[in-house]
């Protein structure tokens, strides 16, 4: 079983940090898992865009946004 991963940052103000600059960088997991690898590849750009969409809604000022996501293997828990 495979799930996406997302590495993102969101740029808020371009200046240095001791010049007001602000960014919000981590991963979000989304909550959906895919049998196969082909599966999880072929989702992923639609995942990662709507990942970006929810972003710019939740931070309308948003400078710059960087995002990443891969499939990864889902850990059995």
């Amino acid at each position: 079983m495979f799930e996406v991963a997302i590495a993102f940052c969101i740029v808020l103000n371009e200046n240095p940090v001791y010049l007001g600059g602000k960014s919000i960088c981590s991963f979000y997991g989304p909550k959906v898992i895919f049998e196969t690898k082909v599966e999880c590849e072929k989702d992923k750009p639609l995942i990662s865009e709507w990942f970006k969409e929810e972003a710019k809604r939740m931070y309308p000022t948003v400078k710059k946004l960087e995002i990443s996501a891969l499939c990864v293997t889902k850990k059995q828990s």
